[in-house]
């Protein structure tokens, strides 16, 4: 019984992983992507953005999957596909082949976090701390991605270079799918047909549009700095190794953001104040960027710290919002809502790098989303997080 307890977390950290580590090794690689295939600033932005719109399109209808067929098939099928489209980005020929790819990543991604959310709220007593879990698994992921794509990893591909790094992820997605399989697990408590009919209701749910509008913004500044950063550095004069340097601390400052949040909501009584606290660390962390980049390895840690831990007190939002059966779909609506605000983050960045021939411009960008990130922390509900007794999986 406690080696499956033991599985069945190890696993949902496992997937938790692999929705983060793919998509970030994007930005680290991305200077060799860009030579390779012949591509624009504003071609290399839609390879972080493309995937946010789609994983934002994908996220309600598989947050109604979810509370319908429950999140382990969900979450099977979803593994499967990021191991499949990961690893067909080192295959393509051409930009048009790696977009598809890239689309379809983002798809699968899209699909795993409303199961990740359900998931946190059956296999655990207290949602908040599984979420913090899969939080961890997002955060780890990242810095994995950061650490070992353009140094260890590369190394390691040989010739096939940055391609077979795409492989040598997508055999995480592998990993997760066939562990999924391999689980025992019950079939879980399912939402009636009331229950899962009338999506759009959760657009009423009172505190879920500032815990949606923060999501968006730590997601745009994450996905814009992860994306970007290593260029960055390369056009300020740093080696492609000690370019991904920055995003490295970045992702390592963030590792312990979900433990912090989680603690501080519980101290201060809720999220507004934790919120408010990561948003102007993340606000100063891009000023930093953009006013002193000599200084990237100290600004890095800011937005590590402040995007991980909004990110984890969004993600636990939906079990404190609705009951247990609506759980995945009201995590659909949020994340919808969050990664579709987030799609301007890289893309604009990389269109103004493109205009302007430089990053100031899309450093001030990042910096008025930071400005929205504090503003809207302030409208977070004041309550802490609801921790309630729910059944297995």
């Amino acid at each position: 019984m406690r080696l499956k307890r033991a599985a069945t977390w190890f696993f949902f950290w496992i997937a938790a992983v692999n929705c983060r580590a793919p998509l970030v090794a994007t930005g680290p690689l991305l200077p060799l992507i860009v030579r390779d295939l012949h591509l624009s600033a504003t071609v290399g932005g839609t390879l972080t953005a493309l995937p946010l719109l789609v994983m934002g399109a994908s996220s309600i209808p598989a947050g109604v999957a979810v509370d319908r067929a429950g999140p382990r098939v969900v979450l099977i099928l979803a593994q499967l596909g990021l191991a499949a489209f990961g690893g067909l980005r080192g295959l393509a020929p051409g930009p048009g082949v790696f977009l598809l790819a890239v689309a379809f990543l983002g798809g699968a991604i899209g699909i795993s976090q409303p199961a990740l959310a359900r998931m946190a709220a059956s296999i655990a007593p207290r949602a908040t701390t599984a979420t913090a879990v899969y939080a961890n698994g997002f955060v780890i992921g990242a810095f994995l991605a950061s650490v070992l794509s353009a140094t260890v990893l590369v190394r390691w591909a040989g010739p096939t270079g940055w391609r077979g790094v795409m492989g040598m992820w997508a055999l995480l997605g592998l990993g997760a799918g066939a562990g999924w399989l391999a689980l025992p697990l019950p079939n879980p408590r399912r939402a009636t047909a009331r229950l899962q009919s009338g999506w759009w209701q959760a657009l009423k749910l009172p505190g879920l549009w500032p815990y949606a509008i923060v999501f968006a913004s730590q997601s745009a500044i994450f996905y814009g700095l992860a994306t970007w950063l290593p260029t960055y550095y390369v056009q300020y004069g740093w080696s492609v190794a000690a370019a991904s340097w920055p995003n490295t601390l970045m992702s390592l400052a963030s590792i312990p953001g979900p433990w912090v949040a989680t603690a501080l909501a519980r101290r201060w009584g809720g999220s507004r104040l934790p919120m408010l606290a990561f948003g102007a660390l993340t606000f100063l962390g891009v000023v930093g960027f953009w006013l002193v980049p000599a200084w990237g390895l100290l600004w890095s840690t800011f937005p590590g710290l402040g995007t991980s831990g909004a990110l984890t007190l969004g993600l636990a939002a939906p079990a404190d919002l609705a009951p247990t059966e609506r759980v995945g779909v009201v995590a659909g609506v949020l994340l919808a809502i969050g990664y579709l605000g987030a799609v301007p983050g890289a893309l604009v960045v990389g269109g103004l790098r493109d205009l302007t021939g430089g990053f100031a411009a899309g450093l001030a960008y990042l910096a008025v989303i930071g400005v929205v990130f504090v503003a809207a922390s302030w409208a977070v509900p004041r309550s802490a997080p609801r921790e309630e007794a729910v059944g297995a999986p």
